[in-house]
């Protein structure tokens, strides 16, 4: 499962790359290819974060690898994160490919060339990038500078408890952000002094997989203007997001709300998690939760669904990202670890063994499309959310990364907690907007 980085790992990461430790730039990172590939035994480094059972699929796909390739060897190091890939470029002494759980700096890292070019790769073996749904390249190059691939990847959708909404006399998911909405409000429980005893949709920013970015997108906005400034006030579908959101913050409680959080904050991952328990009607979530659904023995009834949005042209699509495999600055053996990364970006048989023992989705078509993927319905349900074109990967990767949405989270708890009055939204949002500008700036973006 492909979880997201907390923002405060986030801001870390890129306090080290604003630092210049990272330099280079993406020329740096071409590679000269012979024209003849050396069949001289050779061992190289894989790093990923994978540990346990997970590690062992994976090293079993590397099997797969090493069967194709048998002059290579691969040393698969497990538990290894963002903040030791970054480490290990800065000082020298990287692996000689690498997977990332998240693609949040992939502007950064492409930018100054701490992941190699792919380019001249890809022309060398005539790789067909069509194969990959358009969202799923967007993630992984920066600027025409393609310097990674996906190898699995994640979709968002909607999960909706089938007995809760029977009983409200509610046939159908929402695919409106307004029946969402009237429907969390007729599905949510009270007790009698107004906290929550069962909740239709808990609607506050970071609450385990929903943010207000992704809310926002599913409203249909964006982040940056076409010069590349913030523009988050001039946009309706923003001011409408947080409306929406403050709606139901109000019809709950701010305070009820936090108590909620304070109780399943920690119970994602677990199998105490409240929807699994039956005591949520809607949660926004990854492909992922369907096996832990079935792992943790839930006997809760669900569906699975786009997730709603405020316009009817746009549903279906949705938020994903995923793995990334790349080439590290540094690569003692770059060749050999192209033919890794493409081997776990491309191979069909290595791509749905993977899909069906991770429960993350596959990244090419023909892997989507295989008659070997485990019929498994509301798995299946994630796999058009990634092949819709209006997909996206979000928020917008800039060249320094991510960490503004530090500032768009910092905002949004003081909207959700009142601090910030309606009549003074667009006021605050173009102070917000300032915010990311400068933050941009002198960040080197």
């Amino acid at each position: 499962m492909r979880r997201r980085l907390p923002l405060l790992l986030l801001t870390a990461l890129l306090a080290v790359a604003a630092t210049g430790c990272l330099g280079g730039g993406t020329s740096g990172g071409a590679q000269s290819l012979s024209s003849t590939q050396s069949h001289t035994p050779v061992t190289i480094t894989f790093w990923s974060a994978y540990t346990g059972r997970e590690k062992h699929i994976y090293d079993n796909a590397i099997k797969m690898f090493e069967k194709q390739y048998p002059w290579i060897t691969v040393n698969h190091v497990g538990n290894i994160d963002d903040a030791h890939i970054l480490a290990a470029i800065t000082g020298g002494n990287p692996a000689d490919a690498v997977l990332s759980f998240g693609p949040d700096n992939i502007g950064k890292f492409c930018s100054t060339g701490a992941y190699l070019s792919l380019n001249n790769y890809i022309s060398q073996d005539n790789l067909d990038l069509g194969q990959f749904p358009k969202v799923a390249l967007g993630y992984t190059s920066y600027h025409g500078t393609q310097c990674a691939l996906p190898a699995l990847t994640d979709a968002y959708g909607m999960y909706s408890n089938k007995s809760i909404l029977g009983a409200n006399g509610i046939t159908s998911p929402p695919k409106n952000l307004n029946d969402l909405l009237t429907d969390a409000e007729k599905t949510t429980v009270k007790n009698s002094d107004g906290t929550i005893k069962q909740a239709g949709f808990i609607p506050l920013d970071g609450y385990h997989e929903f943010t207000i970015n992704d809310l926002a997108f599913l409203e249909g906005g964006h982040w940056f203007d076409s010069s590349g400034k913030a523009d988050l006030a001039d946009q309706a579908a923003w001011t409408n997001a947080l409306i929406w959101q403050r709606k139901l913050i109000d019809f709950y409680g701010y305070s009820n709300l936090q108590k909620w959080d304070a109780t399943y904050e920690n119970a994602e991952f677990t199998a105490q998690n409240p929807f699994e328990k039956g005591k949520v009607a809607f949660e926004y979530d990854g492909e992922w939760r369907v096996a832990f659904i079935k792992a943790d023995k839930s006997t809760v009834t669900y569906v699975t669904s786009a997730a709603p949005t405020s316009d009817p042209g746009n549903y279906g699509m949705g938020h994903i990202g995923g793995d990334i495999v790349a080439i590290p600055r540094g690569s003692k053996h770059p060749q050999q670890a192209w033919d890794l990364i493409k081997f776990l970006s491309t191979n069909t048989q290595a791509g749905v063994y993977l899909s069906n023992n991770l429960d993350n989705l596959p990244v090419t078509t023909a892997e989507l499309h295989s008659p070997d993927i485990l019929p498994v319905k509301n798995f299946l349900n994630f796999f058009p959310i990634f092949e819709d074109p209006k997909s996206q990967f979000i928020p917008t990767i800039t060249q320094v990364g991510n960490e503004y949405t530090n500032l768009i989270g910092t905002f949004d708890s003081k909207w959700e907690s009142g601090s910030i009055p309606t009549s003074g939204l667009h006021d605050a949002l173009v102070q917000l907007d300032n915010q990311i500008d400068q933050q941009i700036a002198q960040a080197g973006g």
